[in-house]
């Protein structure tokens, strides 16, 4: 394995890790994209994600890990994205590089009518300190921010969700 296909799976590894863990998507656009099923909603079809599904987000990431894009425009818009032709070419896509991770996850589960669901709040477990990077017996979740769509007739559209 030479320096740079190492330095590329770590890359990989470590936005998917993060991914897992907490976050909130940005994106900033005037515009609507749409998803594969040709409409800017976001239905969601499955309950949870499968196997099938982080496997196929994993792949989703180490293309664009591997296409050489800059930033998170240049990724989302570059050949190594395969769901490119379902947004509109004036949409314009941005991400810190705490947010980026949930970004990519939420977009995946955008294009794939996939459930996405992040932490949005947290406590240290033994309630001391006030630095929750630094709680000395971790922490637990007590607050999660969930794109559900309300019903069938209430569509969330994609990039509001987001």
């Amino acid at each position: 394995m030479t320096f740079s296909s190492a330095r590329e799976s770590i890359f990989v590894t470590l936005i998917t890790v993060m991914t897992l863990i907490t976050g909130v998507m940005a994106i900033s656009t005037p515009a609507q994209a749409q998803n594969v099923a040709g409409t800017p909603n976001w239905v969601i079809t499955k309950t949870e994600w499968s196997a099938a599904d982080e496997r196929n987000y994993s792949g989703f990431i180490q293309a664009l890990g591997e296409s050489g894009c800059r930033t998170v425009d240049q990724c989302l818009k570059s050949p190594a994205n395969p769901y490119r032709s379902t947004d509109s070419a004036s949409v314009k896509f941005w991400s810190d590089c705490g947010r980026f991770p949930y970004l990519m996850r939420a977009y995946f589960a955008w294009k794939n009518n996939l459930p996405f669901s992040v932490v949005s709040s947290v406590k240290a477990v033994d309630g001391l300190g006030t630095d929750l990077r630094y709680s000395p017996k971790g922490n637990y979740v007590t607050a999660r921010r969930d794109i559900v769509q309300k019903d069938a007739s209430t569509p969330i559209v994609g990039l509001t969700a987001l």
